[in-house]
């Protein structure tokens, strides 16, 4: 490869006014998070969880505890509720409104790493780069999508992370008073992990490092003061007023429970698949990014004194795997809180592998090995499009996969030429532009595409109901654990899981219309007691009328 190039031809070179870097941000997000952001129902079983008991509580006016079905509820802690309960206050119950808390947070972290980075993440411009790297990582745009609790934490804890660096910049107090207030929020936010977190990955900071600082007593009562301001209130409120339910529900069952007990199980090398999948199209570059930071580690980076840099975010990245990859219960969200570390330790690789070099020296081949692996991914991942656009369900979008395939082949291409030519801005550029090219198309093809609909949420089912009249006919589902049904019907419906509970109940109340799952139809017509008749079928969801009598007579197909 030619070794002629000109001086600074490499540099990154980000926005000298911190202004401009949010305005740039802002206008990654707004295609990124906020286009067509309530364009979806509520994807079950997940956002109604956060959804409903938010609208609970906006309509029964309690807002210290979380209520499902009007019993106290306390899957996650308050804080998220609170931010889905207030968006719905303010503008109303949708969709838009129960994820605008997660797409503001996706915002909010990307412009917390352009300019709360301390001096060490800051050169070559490395602190902007990462915080467009955050912000068009696949996984990151698509759960600040999501009204699910993780980009909210994913937020707290960054922010935590970054006040801690700045103490140890420092040596500020206010500074390790505001990492403790952001380390309240995150365990306001998902419970004792807000704290766990920071604590293995300041742990293994200061140990591997030599810092410290970090146990300080002013700076230890600093951070203390800042966690007890926004964490203790209403986890005391909690214990006073409902210690049961903390202690055996939230703490064993929904924390301690999930840690121990596989409910979601998953292959070993799970979340190295999430992080390979999820920080497309930058993922390539993290594993010669973490061997930077190691070698970093293994040579004295980061004495005391000095601004914390590749080794702090080796810490918080290594804390966050650690922490998750011990749990039993794994879910490809759980990782999230990964990514600002994940994107700083890519931003800084780039940075420094395509920094100017003096003109006839040779650039180092590992950039240019990594830019065509990251190619060839993407250029798989346009043939799998191709074959995607097959589909009859996308027959419509046809001509929009076909160019979206094309435009990921050409900036594949293009993103080696920008590294072979040692242009990182180009190279950025072209990352980016195609991480939004993806987005889009998934939101406006994909999730927005009625078959999407029908799968994943119960919006569809519903607006059928209310167009035929028969919403308020409903009078239960039967073993249908989609939440999703009690938003959009706006009342909170019997869920029924025993057949022989099913069939008392169209005792008491004959002749209404009861939800269960398509496939369970012909079972509930050939095995219980009841008269059934087909009223209307959705996908995975079929109301039927339910009255008394012989096993099953079907009446009328309303499919």
């Amino acid at each position: 490869m030619s070794g002629h190039r000109v001086e600074g031809a490499g540099r990154f070179d980000p926005p000298r006014s911190p202004v401009v870097a949010v305005g740039l941000l802002v206008f990654l997000a707004v295609p990124l998070f906020f286009v067509k952001l309530g364009g979806a129902g509520l994807v079950d079983p997940d956002e109604p969880y956060y959804a409903v008991p938010a609208l609970e509580m906006l309509k029964s006016g309690t807002w210290w505890i979380p209520v499902l079905h009007g019993q106290p509820w306390l899957d996650k802690p308050i804080l998220f509720y609170w931010i889905v309960l207030g968006a719905f206050k303010t503008f109303g119950v949708s969709e838009w409104a129960a994820r605008l808390g997660s797409a503001l947070a996706g915002l909010g972290g990307a412009v917390a790493v352009a300019t709360l980075s301390p001096r060490g993440w800051r050169r070559g411009g490395a602190h902007v780069l990462a915080a467009v790297i955050l912000a068009t990582s696949l996984e990151y745009a698509f759960l600040s999508r999501s009204a699910v609790t993780d980009m909210t934490l994913t937020l707290f804890l960054t922010l935590g992370f970054l006040a801690v660096a700045r103490y140890l910049e420092s040596g500020g107090l206010g500074a390790a008073t505001w990492g403790g207030a952001a380390f309240g929020l995150a365990t306001l936010t998902k419970g004792p992990v807000g704290v766990l977190v920071p604590a293995v990955a300041l742990l293994g900071y200061g140990l591997s490092t030599r810092r410290r600082e970090l146990l300080g007593p002013k700076a230890i009562a600093a951070a203390a003061c800042g966690f007890a301001a926004t964490a203790v209130p209403w986890y005391a409120y909690m214990f006073a007023a409902h210690r049961e339910l903390v202690v055996n529900v939230f703490l064993g069952k929904e924390n301690l429970g999930r840690f121990v007990n596989p409910e979601h199980r998953q292959l070993p090398l799970f979340y190295a698949i999430v992080l390979a999948a999820g920080l497309l199209p930058w993922s390539v570059a993290l594993p010669p990014a973490l061997l930077r930071a190691i070698r970093d580690l293994l040579h004295g980076a980061d004495r005391p004194g000095t601004s914390p840099g590749p080794v702090f975010a080796l810490a918080w990245f290594a804390a966050v795997l650690g922490v998750f990859s011990l749990s039993a219960s794994k879910l490809l969200t759980y990782i999230l809180p990964a990514f600002p570390a994940a994107a700083f330790l890519i931003a800084d690789y780039w940075c420094h592998a395509l920094a100017p070099r003096p003109a006839g020296e040779r650039a180092p081949q590992g950039p240019l090995l990594v830019a065509w692996t990251g190619a060839a991914i993407t250029i798989a991942i346009a043939a799998a499009i191709l074959l995607f656009r097959r589909d009859g369900r996308f027959a419509d979008s046809g001509s929009v996969l076909y160019g979206l395939a094309i435009a990921l082949t050409a900036a594949a291409i293009a993103a080696v030429a920008a590294v072979r030519a040692g242009r990182l801005a180009r190279f950025v550029g072209v990352q980016a532009a195609a991480a939004v090219a993806v987005v889009l198309v998934a939101v406006v093809v994909v999730v927005g595409s009625p078959g999407f609909e029908a799968s994943s949420s119960t919006r569809t089912f519903v607006e059928r109901l209310v167009a035929g009249g028969l919403a308020d006919q409903v009078a239960g589902a039967y073993q249908v654990h989609a939440l999703s049904l009690d938003f959009y019907l706006g009342r909170t419906l019997v869920h029924e899981n025993d057949a022989d509970g099913l069939a008392v109940r169209v005792q008491k109340d004959p002749g209404r219309l009861w939800i269960v799952r398509s496939s369970d139809v012909d079972d509930i017509a050939s095995h219980l007691p009841l008269r059934l008749e087909r009223v209307a079928t959705v996908s995975r969801c079929t109301a039927v009328r339910l009255s008394p009598g012989g096993s099953g007579t079907e009446r009328k197909d309303g499919s």
